[in-house]
């Protein structure tokens, strides 16, 4: 699947960032929706606090969860990459030390 940042985990990590965000912006709006149709009255309005307080907490788990889910896949990445490095420093090396020891017998 083409993302906006390209194919890749980091890709698809930023869209599932996206995705919750666009999430927690719904449930935002529904809330105040909700506190804005509660009367006045202190039970509903105490309820009202209770429930901007909640998806507060909602919006808090999933901005952690989000950032974990983007720090791991970084990460992963990186870690990715380094090995891949490596690999392709050692066949390097390799093929040099097999090149080097040819030529020497070749004298």
């Amino acid at each position: 699947m083409q993302t906006a940042w390209g194919k890749g985990e980091l890709g698809r990590a930023v869209d599932r960032v996206r995705e919750k965000t666009e999430m927690l912006e719904k449930e935002a709006a529904a809330v105040a929706a909700a506190a804005a149709a509660v009367s006045v009255s202190s039970s509903q309005e105490s309820k009202a606090i209770e429930s901007a307080r909640a998806a507060s907490a909602i919006a808090a788990g999933v901005k952690a969860e989000v950032l974990s889910t983007v720090s791991t896949t970084v990460e992963g990445i990186i870690l990715m990459h380094t090995q891949t490095s490596v690999q392709l420093s050692t066949s390097v090396l390799v093929v040099v030390e097999t090149r080097a020891a040819e030529a020497l017998k070749g004298k």
